[in-house]
């Protein structure tokens, strides 16, 4: 996925530049997924209208959820 900002350039007030279109950098490594992001904050809502928050375990947040609990662990 791509991400890029929007800058204001000088050229702006001819007409036909506009806006020029730069980068990020990218971080390392692979990208985050979304998509198991929301499964484990899904995953931990569940247990809490569940469970006493006690009880919960990133294993059960890990297990529900789909995903690892070194994922967890890595992104909280």
């Amino acid at each position: 996925m791509e991400r890029s900002s929007e800058i204001n350039h000088p050229c702006n007030q001819m007409g036909t530049l506009g806006k020029i279109a730069v980068e990020e950098p990218r971080g390392r490594g692979r990208p985050r997924d979304g998509d198991c992001r929301e499964r484990i904050l899904r995953a931990g809502l569940e247990l809490l209208e569940e469970t006493a928050f006690a009880d919960i375990t990133t294993d059960a947040i890990a297990e529900r959820a789909g995903s690892r609990k070194a994922t967890i662990y890595r992104w909280w």
